[in-house]
């Protein structure tokens, strides 16, 4: 009997599927008694054969519905995938021609690569992004240019360290005068104890030689506090 266009097809696709599938390792029993075989699961045709195909799908072999399972099961997970990918697609499109389109974006995949930018920057930079956005839908929101609690706290800390510094200086002056006439004080009264003997006197007349105007006109106001 000469076979048909449709038996050769699935016979050659049953061939390849047996060809690509790994060697078994034990011997396949094709001989079991009717109490032994087990009930075939893959006996009726998937429901998208229909029901002449139905018939004939019960003539095949075994292994042959099997493989045509198999395939009616990948084809249609593969077609559940795509109608969700075009669920998605629609419902973008959808969106984009009411939202998006507004705004200049070219399509909705130009829309959602500037929202992931958007989004991406946000993290990096929140005030400067928020202020472009601001501006690029129309608003001026009152944060722009305007310094926030942070800027505020810095500014005060940074006026407080100058006043400290200040400060600082102020103390450092003051500790250097009381030290030049704590100094100028030892060397008045050295002077005047010194002065008491002729030659002390001429000794401290020799050590004004070497002494600045300032240490001298010290020394003789301290004389003459004495």
């Amino acid at each position: 009997m000469q076979k048909s266009e449709t038996r050769r097809f699935l016979e050659e696709q049953f061939d390849k599927y047996e060809r690509s599938r790994p060697e078994q390792t034990a011997p396949f029993v094709s001989e079991l008694t009717e109490e032994e075989a087990p009930a075939d699961e893959f006996l009726q045709a998937p429901a998208s054969f229909g029901k002449e195909w139905g018939e004939m799908f019960m003539t095949l072999p075994p292994e042959m519905r099997r493989y045509l399972h198999y395939r009616e099961h990948e084809i249609a997970k593969a077609f559940a995938r795509l109608e969700e990918e075009l669920r998605e697609k629609r419902f973008l499109d959808e969106e984009f021609s009411s939202k998006g389109c507004r705004h200049g974006f070219k399509s909705a995949r130009d829309w959602i690569e500037k929202l992931i930018f958007a989004e991406e920057m946000l993290e990096a930079s929140p005030r400067d992004t928020l202020c472009y956005l601001a501006k690029a839908y129309g608003l001026e929101p009152d944060f722009i240019g305007k310094p926030g609690k942070a800027d505020a706290c810095e500014r005060k800390i940074g006026l407080l360290c100058e006043e400290l510094q200040r400060l600082r200086e102020r103390f450092d002056e003051r500790e250097r005068y009381y030290a030049a006439a704590a100094a100028a004080a030892r060397a008045a009264k050295k002077a005047k104890a010194a002065g008491f003997s002729p030659r002390g006197r001429a000794a401290a007349a020799d050590d004004e030689q070497e002494l600045t105007t300032r240490q001298i006109l010290e020394r003789k106001f301290a004389e003459l506090e004495d």
